[in-house]
Parts: structure tokens; C-alpha cells; sequence
């Protein structure tokens, strides 16, 4: 619903509070031009109004939002809205303005529209700007002077479309036709086990052909994309309904009026039981779309998704979403951006999704539609990222005798997963092919023997943050996960990173001549192979690596390093120019291993870790302040970057 329809001080709180989360109270006032002292008493009414749905705190001036009940809280904020309903609520006046003007072909006397509304003229033309800005957006507007009279113009389509999406409930509430066409299509409805939510849609679309018609405003025409309907099942469906309420309405429903009532059906949402939805068609060439979007995500992540892997549900989805951007159908989804956030890369190959639809299809993919696309990804990254799991076999080396030993190993057993075994050994016990059988091997003391096993060197009293980065490195470079849950969420960019991969970068250059810097020393020190630069560079020209949110993630395979990642970060205080018009101050240069030799739950943690920092203004400006690498760790570890992922 447009803010226009949602001015109300205690809804754009509740928005605002989700949107961040954390906002200071002189913030909240600022924005909605208040006093603090008004929104401390709009927040005790909204906590008495919201029950156990969500509550707010205020503490040390800023306001927290906490939500207990996510959908719960999406019936209470539709509640709050129905007890603004009177003609000091936007919404009210709104639905009282069109429905005057809908019902009548002529001109309508301002004067007699302000007195029915009880509002001076001044105000009802201030009510009526502020309304044509969002009718605009659906081709309509209401014209005319205060001596001549106002009257609504555009098309009956689009007039239909404004109607369910904003003002139905209000026009139609207690409406007795309403109720004599539910009681007569209920039951033929619950026969096609459609979806609660299209069901109801489906019904709100009838009512309003209904009477439209009745008032004489009937469909005369339709686009023609919309007559291929005439060849779907839905079409069945209200072919079906239509017939059955012929003798409640005494008239006839032309074609035009039976395919405004299809295209809720045609474009639902993909109901929980797949076997009443696979009597609908899928898009003739939807194989193709999702190829691409396969091919798509292998080429700007690298990572490789399996189409096999990907359930049928997800083809009948896009297949209805499609339809539903094709006719005009919109879908509101209440947890989009809580979904976005909490799945930052399933976030990022949805939107790589939208994208190919867009393209193949010459729709445009609005964020509710990328957020249910974001939901299957994340189910896919979930459902095929878990690896049954072994125990794993950790050798401790100790110089300074056994009861030092066992403190240390005390130490390590906090942060280290409780199944771990771990064997404690001194110099004089171990030999290569001993250390070899281990997952990793700690140590008190320089080893002089040659091993295939990443060391970690340890003090006897060590810090255990910064010993969890460089456990994160062994674990994802080895592939072994023996790290407790209380410490899963050490942060791998850190950990990938060394002394010599990070770079200050130069404030008077380009973000290009900037990554070809950081490519050339990496190229010096033999960590990528010489036509890396060259690799990126065309990728670059092919489509930017630039992020957003002054981020730019440059990365391709590299042919140097078999089996390993490189991993490199340049920082600015400055924002650098680049060629697509984005601004930058963060350089991620990662190098990639071959395909075949790299788990993708590696990389889907790196780009769940990036996002996370692009989407977060602190944590750019704190980064972007490291004047070395010890900065640069402290900083990670500061700001709890991989804590939540």
C-alpha cells in the first residue's frame, strides 16, 4: 500500500522500527516532525496496542524493536488499520473520494463533496493533490476545477487494479452483494484446493466485476496479452464460477470480464499441495529461464547451483510470478525484508534471478517478488550445504610439560566442537606421517618437519579471538568443520586474509587502477598466475564487479594457486570513481581455485560475510579507517563481522 495510505504517525514508527531495527529517539522524531516527548507517548500506546506480537524499548534515548510473531504481527498491524477507519484517517476519505466519483460519468460538485465529508474545500483540494500522486501511477487522475466540478479519469482496468490494491475492504465491507456471492461460490471454490490467499483474491476480484457491471462500468476492452488466458486451466476455473452466478446476478460476463476474474488464479501463489497446482502450465520456456538463471549465478558467484536440486515448486513459482508481473497482479509480502536480510547471498542470487526474467520476459521484478525468490534460495543453500559430520582428531605439541598441556588443551576445548579428540604429544613424539593423520595440529613450538597439515602456532596464554581467525582459515582450507557453536561466527574474510593481501589503496587513482594494483603485487609474490588481471578485467567489461554501497567484489579462477583461496582487500578513506558511476572505498580481490577443488560452502559464507558489510554503513566506515593489517583484524573483531551468519 502506498505511504500515502499509511501517514499515520503509528504505522510509519512500526516502519521505520523495521526497517532499522535500532533508531535513536531524536531520529524518529525528526523524521516524522515531532516532539520526542510525542513519540515516547505514541510508543507506550503502540506496546499496549501490539500485545505479544512485538514490543518497543526505549533506553539511553534510542528505540529497539523486537518481534515475537512475525505473521502475528502483520494481522495486528491490518486490526490497527481498520480502527483508523473514519474520515480523519487518509485511508477513509481516500475510499469515500473514489467511490463518489466511480459511480459517476459526470462532472461532481466540489462544494457538495466537502460537505458530505464535512471538510472545508481548501482541505478536500489538498486531500485530492496529495491522492492524484498515487493515482498517477495507475494511469488515473482526478480532474477539474471547484466551479465546474471534479471527475475521475483513466482506464476502468487500471481503476479496478487501484481498488483491490488499496480500498477494497473499505468500499466493500458489509456490502450485501459481497456476502450473496460468497455463499454462493464458497463451496465450488474449496473443490480446486486453491491456496487460501488466492482464493481470497480470486473472490475480491469477482465482487468488484460484478459490480462494476452492475453500475454499468463493464470491461469493453483488455490488452491482448491477456486473451492467451482463454488457453489455461484457470480459464476453466472461472468459466466454471461465472456460470454459477449468472442466475444470482441475472446478467451475462463477456469474455473481457471472465479474464480480469482469471488472472488472480493464473497468477497465485504456489499453493502448499502440488497436486491440484500441476493441472496448471508452466511457461512454455521456463526450462530455459532457469538454466539461464543457473548459468547466470555460476558466472557472477561462482557457484554452481544443480538443477536437479531445485524443486518443482520453484518452476511453478516463477511460472505464476511471471504471469502475475505480465498482468499486472501484484503480491505483498510481509516478511521480504526481514527474509533479504537474514539470507544476504540467497538474497543476491535472487535478485541475478530477476534479472534474466526481466530480460526474458519484459517485466520488472519488484522487491515482494525478490523476496519469495530469496526464500527458495535460501532453502536450496540450507537444504544442500549440510555435510554429515565426523569426529575430528586435533594433535596438541607441547614443550613445557604435561599439566601446561592440559591447560592449554583446556583452553582449546572451549572454543573447539565437544566431540573433537584431541591427543597431546611433546617434540620428541611426532613425525610427519603422525601429523598427517590429524584434522590440524596446534603447537607451542616451531616444527622442523615437513607437513601436509596447515600449523597453528599458539602461546601458552593466547587471545582466543584472534586464535579463532586463524582456526577459520585451517577450517575452511582443509574442509573440516571442529569448531564449537558458539563460535561458528568468526568472520573468514579475516581469516583468508594476511599481511601481505592487504592494501591502502591510492585516493588519487580509479577503483580499475587501483584493483590492478593489488593484482600486480599479488602476481609478484606468485599467489595468482599472470593473466589473472586480464581475467578480471574482462569480466569487468563484461558486467561490473562493483557492488554497491561503495563495495566493489572483483574475482575470477586463478590458475596459480590449485586447491587454495587468495583472498585480498584494499581500503580507502576516500571514495574512488569507477567506470560504472559507483563510488568505492572497499576493494574485495578474491581468487578463486578451479571449480572442481573448491566446497561452495566456502564461498557462500565469503559473499554472506560481504554483503553483510556492504549493507552496513558502520561497519564500511570502520574498515576504511584501517591503516594496517593488525587494524584491519582488530577492527573485524570489534565489530563481530561473521557473528549471526
Amino acid at each position: 500500500m502506498n505511504n500515502y495510505f499509511a501517514e499515520d504517525r503509528k504505522f510509519l514508527i512500526i516502519k521505520l522500527l523495521q526497517q532499522n531495527n535500532v533508531i535513536a529517539l531524536a531520529e524518529l522524531a525528526q523524521k516524522l516532525n515531532v516532539s520526542t516527548r510525542t513519540i515516547r507517548n505514541d510508543i507506550k500506546l503502540l506496546n499496549e496496542l501490539l500485545e505479544d506480537t512485538a514490543f518497543i524499548e526505549m533506553e539511553q534515548g534510542e528505540c529497539r524493536f523486537y518481534i515475537t510473531d512475525h505473521y502475528e504481527l502483520e494481522e495486528k498491524k491490518i486490526s490497527l488499520e481498520k480502527m483508523q477507519r473514519d474520515f480523519d484517517s487518509p485511508q477513509k476519505r481516500v475510499a469515500y473520494i473514489i467511490k463518489t466519483l466511480m459511480t459517476n460519468d459526470t462532472h461532481y460538485s466540489t462544494e457538495e463533496l466537502a460537505y458530505d465529508m464535512n471538510l472545508g474545500r481548501t482541505t478536500l483540494s489538498n486531500e485530492i493533490k496529495k491522492l492524484n500522486k498515487v493515482l498517477y501511477n495507475y494511469g488515473l487522475s482526478i480532474e477539474g476545477t471547484q466551479s465546474a466540478g471534479i471527475r475521475l479519469k483513466g482506464e476502468e482496468f487500471q481503476l479496478r487494479l487501484f481498488i483491490l490494491e488499496n480500498i477494497y475492504d473499505m468500499l466493500y465491507d458489509g456490502c450485501t452483494m459481497q456476502e450473496d456471492i460468497r455463499d454462493s461460490i464458497i463451496t465450488l471454490l474449496q473443490n480446486y484446493g486453491l491456496e487460501s490467499t488466492t482464493e481470497k483474491n480470486f473472490f475480491q476480484y469477482v465482487v468488484v466485476s460484478a459490480d462494476r457491471m452492475q453500475s454499468g462500468h463493464s470491461l469493453n476492452h483488455m490488452d491482448k496479452k491477456f486473451y492467451a488466458l482463454q488457453q489455461s486451466n484457470a480459464w476453466n476455473i472461472t468459466q466454471t464460477v461465472t456460470n454459477k452466478l449468472r442466475p444470482l446476478l441475472k446478467q451475462d460476463f463477456s469474455i473481457e470480464e471472465k479474464l480480469f476474474m482469471t488472472i488472480p488464479i493464473a497468477g497465485m501463489r504456489t499453493p502448499t499441495d502440488l497436486e491440484n497446482v500441476s493441472k496448471m502450465e508452466l511457461k512454455q520456456n521456463i526450462d530455459e529461464v532457469i538454466e539461464e538463471i543457473i548459468e547466470r549465478i555460476g558466472y557472477e558467484l561462482n557457484l554452481y547451483l544443480k538443477k536437479d536440486n531445485l524443486q518443482q515448486d520453484f518452476y511453478y513459482h516463477i511460472s505464476f510470478m511471471v504471469n502475475r508481473l505480465q498482468f499486472g497482479y501484484m503480491l505483498k509480502n510481509p516478511l521480504a525484508e526481514e527474509i533479504t536480510k537474514k539470507y544476504p547471498l540467497a538474497y543476491k542470487m535472487a535478485k541475478i534471478a530477476a534479472k534474466v526474467i526481466e530480460q526474458y520476459y519484459d517485466v520488472v521484478v519488484p522487491e515482494d517478488e525478490v523476496g519469495y525468490i530469496t526464500a527458495y534460495f535460501g532453502v536450496y543453500i540450507l537444504e544442500y550445504s549440510i555435510v554429515q559430520q565426523k569426529p575430528y582428531r586435533i594433535a596438541l605439541i607441547c614443550s613445557t610439560g604435561r599439566g601446561t598441556a592440559r591447560l592449554i588443551a583446556s583452553q582449546l576445548k572451549k572454543l573447539l566442537d565437544h566431540n573433537a579428540e584431541m591427543d597431546l604429544y611433546s617434540e620428541k613424539q611426532i613425525s610427519a606421517e603422525l601429523l598427517d593423520s590429524y584434522d590440524i595440529v596446534f603447537s607451542t613450538i616451531k616444527i622442523p618437519i615437513e607437513t601436509k597439515k596447515q600449523i597453528i602456532r599458539i602461546k601458552d596464554i593466547f587471545d582466543e579471538k584472534e586464535l579463532l581467525l586463524h582456526i577459520q582459515k585451517v577450517k575452511y582450507l582443509e574442509k573440516v568443520d571442529f569448531l564449537g557453536e558458539e563460535t561458528s561466527g568468526v568472520s573468514l574474510i579475516a581469516a583468508l586474509l594476511e599481511e601481505n593481501t592487504f592494501f591502502l589503496l591510492d585516493e588519487k587513482k580509479g577503483y580499475l587502477d587501483n584493483t590492478k594494483m593489488m593484482i600486480k603485487h599479488l602476481t609478484e609474490q606468485e599467489l595468482v598466475d599472470k593473466q589473472f588481471e586480464q581475467r578480471i578485467l574482462q569480466r569487468e567489461q563484461n558486467s561490473t564487479m562493483v557492488f554497491g554501497h561503495n563495495v566493489a567484489f572483483p574475482h575470477t579462477i586463478n590458475e596459480q594457486k590449485e586447491g587454495k583461496l587468495v583472498l585480498a582487500l584494499g581500503v580507502c578513506s576516500k571514495k574512488l570513481a569507477s567506470e560504472s558511476g559507483e563510488e568505492v572505498q572497499l576493494i574485495f580481490l578474491l581468487a578463486l581455485p578451479k571449480e572442481k577443488e573448491l566446497d561452495d560452502s566456502v564461498l557462500v559464507r565469503i559473499y554472506d560475510e560481504l554483503i553483510s558489510i556492504a549493507q552496513n554503513e558502520e561497519y564500511i566506515a570502520e574498515i576504511t579507517k584501517a591503516e594496517n593489517y593488525k587494524q584491519l583484524v582488530r577492527c573485524f573483531i570489534k565489530l563481530g563481522i561473521g557473528n549471526l551468519l
